[in-house]
């Protein structure tokens, strides 16, 4: 009878709801206590506690392994060998029969089940103590979509009758989900500790309290709570947008300096001195600032009261005001009492070879004054020579020639006299005079034309070589012509490998004109390709940006084009539309400058373009490169000049001594404050020492490319030879 009473007591347990993971039962020391605090369920994870994929927990156990303090409890003062059979069978595993009958129990009818028999069992495996205290996740009796399972009694043809597992219990999650209307936790409460339903949208302003413009985009619920605003806010606000909130920030042009087309004076607005204080002030467009209509000029002028360069104090600079009367009995003129002001350039020579080329400039502030009315003398250090004077306008330069027959540094004096005056003016400067050694030792052949080169990120100088689909690394640390010095990587046939240029991450990059590709190639030959938009982009000539990026020209696509260092590109189009793109250079100003058909290009890191004519029809511009000077410099092939622009677009030009010489690629020098370049059809490599000296080396190439390298050498690629040249 005792053991029909445990059996009668479990299935009375079995019938009502499972209660909470979170209860325990009394006498069950296994259950940890943080399991009966409701603070403790919310701090755990959710994710950790859902017993099954749809966040549930199942009561796959037997309803008799829930009941072993319940076997205590009846059996506390009873017959103890019975007491032991119950137990073992209260705990035995889901599934598992024990046979009482060898413990020497009564077995009578009541404590058997019969074949279909079924009885209700709880949704988990933990049953409380007293069915009446079935509880729910937050205290509540459990609700749907929680049920009790069903066991149903098993028969074998051996040993004793037994209820089977509990199937189809379904117990409570921890929490709810955010689907509209679900309750996972069986508490009665739908969607509890949701911000939102998923899939509800709503304002931004409601869901973030969003303010301007942004107030009005919408957010969606995803997850219980708000995704973004479908309007973000603005980096400012549109000053040429009447009441504008752009940065939806609740105030209306709060980043604009002013309202674009407001006026004032610049004395009023900018507190302009000068000159400047007369000038009309306008807001500009954007409402970004103020721009005066007078600008600060250089300098002032020597007419008494002078102030053009607006800084409160009139006729700096002067040495007397115009129409004074000089000391020597001379009137003032442009503020001086001798108006030449002469500047000589210090320059760069190599022994018994001829220099030649602008050696000074002219300042007359005799405006009317022509080069017929000055004369100059050059003092060579070894030598004098007459000068030849060019210009007008009230600027000259003085060129000449000369060979020197020594080395070291000399200072030569310019001297220029104005013939109706017989008042003279001089400048020196330092010249710098050396070997001039074109090292033959240093020139290996190679088996195909080198193109584009450059100083590698490590102690080497990097070429291509288009034709044989090659990259040819040659160490400066190691005399040539040892082959062990030099190392070819190869690159995938018909690439055709152009420009190359050290990159910013340690690596060498190069473009593969034919193939519409940029290479990475490492230091040790390791090339990975990205393709770029078109594979007739046809790039060419490549160069590290100021932005830490790599920029090159797109002949195919009349496009500069940008490439991350991970590999992303993008491009630019140029304005002009089918131009032929060249060179490309990294100017003083951060701007990339490349040379096109007859135009000098310019443009930012941004994508903003200017271009700026060359004075001289069909020049034919080449190479470009930064100068010592803060301009760029390049070369005009088809005019046999190098050109000079600013990083403000003036434009200069200076003829090549060498006639029909081909210029060709340009590059800074090692550290002399000159530039070198390559003459083709002379077969020179020339050093030009700004703004417009030029000492030629006879290399005995055709040689197209140069460049400084690692070792403070120059070196230069043509024909089939790639060579040093040590200044």
């Amino acid at each position: 009878m005792r053991l029909a009473l445990i059996w009668t007591t479990l299935s009375l347990i079995a019938t009502g709801c499972g209660g909470a993971a979170g209860e325990t039962s009394q006498g069950d020391a296994s259950i940890p206590d943080a399991m009966t605090s409701p603070d403790a369920l919310v701090e755990q994870d959710v994710a950790q506690d859902l017993a099954s994929p749809d966040g549930r927990a199942t009561g796959e156990a037997s309803a008799n392994s829930a009941a072993d303090a319940t076997v205590d409890a009846e059996f506390a003062g009873g017959d103890a060998s019975m007491r032991d059979v119950i137990e073992e069978s209260a705990l035995a595993d889901v599934g598992e029969s024990v046979d009482v009958r060898e413990a020497g129990a009564d077995t009578g009818s009541d404590d058997i089940c019969g074949n279909g028999d079924t009885r209700a069992c709880v949704p988990y495996p933990y049953q409380p103590a007293i069915p009446d205290e079935t509880h729910c996740i937050d205290g509540g009796v459990c609700t749907s979509p929680c049920k009790n399972g069903t066991q149903t009694c098993i028969v074998p043809e051996a040993g004793i009758a037994h209820y089977g597992t509990c199937q189809g219990a379904v117990g409570p999650a921890q929490y709810d989900t955010c689907d509209p209307g679900n309750d996972n936790n069986c508490d009665g409460i739908a969607n509890e500790r949701c911000t939102c339903l998923n899939g509800q949208v709503t304002t931004c302003k409601a869901a973030f309290g969003a303010l301007g413009p942004c107030a009005a985009g919408t957010a969606t619920c995803t997850l219980g709570g708000w995704g973004s605003c479908s309007i973000q806010p603005a980096a400012s606000d549109q000053c040429s947008v009447p009441g504008d909130d752009s940065n939806c920030d609740g105030f209306v042009h709060d980043t604009c300096a002013c309202t674009p087309g407001q006026t004032g004076t610049c004395g009023t607005v900018l507190e302009a001195k000068g000159t400047c204080a007369n000038g009309v002030a306008t807001c500009d467009g954007l409402g970004d600032g103020w721009t005066c209509s007078i600008l600060p000029a250089a300098a002032d002028t020597c007419v008494p009261g002078n102030d053009d360069n607006c800084d409160g104090v009139a006729n700096e600079g002067c040495a007397c005001i115009d129409g004074s009367t000089c000391a020597d009995g001379s009137t003032c003129v442009q503020g001086a009492c001798n108006p030449l002001v002469v500047t000589a350039f210090p320059f760069g020579a190599a022994d018994e070879l001829p220099v030649e080329g602008i050696v000074a400039s002219i300042q007359d502030s005799v405006v009317s004054d022509t080069a017929a009315d000055l004369t100059a003398t050059i003092h060579w250090g070894l030598g004098t020579s007459s000068g030849t004077i060019t210009g007008g306008q009230g600027a000259f330069v003085v060129s000449g020639s000369f060979t020197y027959d020594a080395m070291g540094s000399i200072t030569d004096t310019v001297t220029v006299t104005r013939s109706a005056t017989g008042l003279a003016s001089s400048g020196s400067a330092t010249v710098t005079i050396d070997q001039g050694v074109v090292n033959a030792v240093f020139t290996e052949s190679f088996g195909a034309a080198p193109g584009f080169i450059t100083s590698g990120p490590d102690d080497a100088v990097w070429f291509t070589e288009p034709a044989a689909d090659e990259v040819q690394r040659v160490s400066t640390t190691t005399d040539l012509p040892h082959l062990s010095v030099q190392s070819p990587f190869p690159t995938p046939s018909g690439g055709l490998p152009t420009g190359i240029t050290a990159g910013p991450d340690g690596n060498v990059w190069l473009t593969e004109n034919a193939s519409g590709k940029i290479g990475r190639m490492t230091t040790a030959g390791v090339l990975t390709e990205f393709a770029l938009r078109s594979v007739e982009s046809q790039p060419e000539a490549i160069v590290t940006g100021p932005d830490g990026n790599l920029w090159y020209v797109e002949q195919g696509t009349t496009s500069i084009g940008k490439m991350t260092p991970t590999g992303q590109a993008s491009d630019f189009a140029v304005p002009t539309v089918g131009a032929t793109l060249h060179g490309i250079a990294v100017g003083s100003d951060g701007n990339l400058w490349f040379t096109e058909d007859q135009k000098i290009g310019r443009v930012s890191t941004a994508g903003t373009f200017a271009e700026y004519t060359i004075p001289t029809p069909n020049s034919g511009p080449a190479g470009i490169a930064a100068g010592p000077d803060g301009a760029l410099w390049f070369t005009e092939q088809a005019a046999n000049k190098i050109g000079r622009i600013t990083t403000t677009g003036q434009i200069s030009e200076v003829d090549v001594p060498t006639a029909a010489s081909g210029p060709t690629l340009i590059a800074l020098g090692p550290s002399d404050g000159t530039l070198w370049f390559a003459e083709k059809q002379a077969q020179n490599v020339v050093r030009l020492s700004p703004p417009g000296m030029f000492s030629e080396y006879p290399v005995g190439i055709s040689a197209t490319g140069v460049a400084s390298g690692p070792d403070g050498n120059v070196w230069y690629a043509g024909t089939t030879d790639v060579g040093r040249l040590i200044p």
